[in-house]
């Protein structure tokens, strides 16, 4: 039987009075992140570990500082909610908790790492088994992580309201596709039917084999022949085909009653043959 991975570290998400105030007056925003409390036992805990290789044929990275910057992590956890089941039964943080963590590694010890059992070595233990074996042992840096800072922020509400906010913007779009599909269908039936192409009287139907005897018959093969997209191409022709050109406002129409008298008199008066005439 596997056994649950405990974490390693228990922090306290719950906004004290004093931050609240601090809310309040400007200080800081969820938005932003409200640092929450840690002690110094909280910093001194080594959360997780990592090797990095000082052979520049294997790492291509050499640092003399580390920090990391995460919002998930299974070895910390919430105070209270330590033996809370998330994905793969690890307990820890998760992006529901909306909850900034900044790590910052320091240089432990070198060790070496036997890439054929991936035991981890000190040098002593390595320099033992190379003199025995006479194989040669990569060397790595290892580095200790620990919590330094812990924000919290309204991300998952802002994700949420997010998430709300595009659902219902697709929602409205679909709405009004089908809106404008289904104007579409009427001018398209209504068309047919003056065309005689969709006859709902049986002794006219008997005299038309082209006719269609149900119009659901037609939207269903349109509807299986024809994408989403073009179908929405065809309503915006058929809207674009319908569109009534706006009558001219009185100032428009008035001014082109002016060019209009203006160019008969230039008419009568041969100015306009002249000009063509130069």
């Amino acid at each position: 039987m596997l056994r649950k991975k405990r974490p390693t570290l228990a922090i306290d998400n719950a906004l004290t009075d004093a931050l609240q105030n601090d809310i309040k007056n400007g200080k800081y925003t969820l938005d932003d992140g409200v640092p929450l409390p840690l002690s110094k036992t909280d910093r001194s805990k080594i959360i997780y570990r990592k090797y990095e290789a000082e052979s520049e044929m294997i790492s291509d990275t050499k640092h003399k500082q580390w920090t990391e910057t995460l919002v998930t992590h299974p070895k910390v956890a919430i105070l209270g909610l330590e033996d809370r089941l998330l994905d793969d039964d690890v307990t820890g943080i998760s992006t529901d908790d909306g909850i900034i963590m900044t790590f910052e590694g320091q240089p432990l010890q070198t060790v070496c790492i036997d890439s054929r059992t991936m035991r981890v070595l000190t040098e002593d233990q390595a320099e033992l088994e190379e003199e025995a074996t006479g194989q040669q042992f990569v060397r790595y840096t290892e580095w200790g992580f620990y919590l330094k800072e812990a924000k919290l922020t309204n991300g998952p509400e802002a994700r949420q309201r997010l998430s709300e906010t595009y659902e219902k913007q697709k929602n409205q779009e679909q709405a009004e596709m089908f809106s404008s599909m289904e104007s579409f269908f009427s001018k398209l039936m209504t068309k047919l039917e003056s065309d005689g192409k969709v006859i709902n009287n049986t002794e006219d139907l008997a005299k038309n084999t082209g006719a269609i005897a149900d119009p659901k018959m037609l939207m269903q093969e349109l509807l299986q022949s024809h994408s989403p997209e073009q179908l929405k191409a065809m309503v915006e022709l058929e809207e674009a085909e319908n569109d009534v050109i706006e009558p001219l406002s009185k100032e428009e129409l008035a001014e082109a009653k002016k060019e209009e008298t203006s160019l008969n008199k230039m008419v009568e008066a041969g100015e306009v043959e002249e000009l063509q005439s130069k």
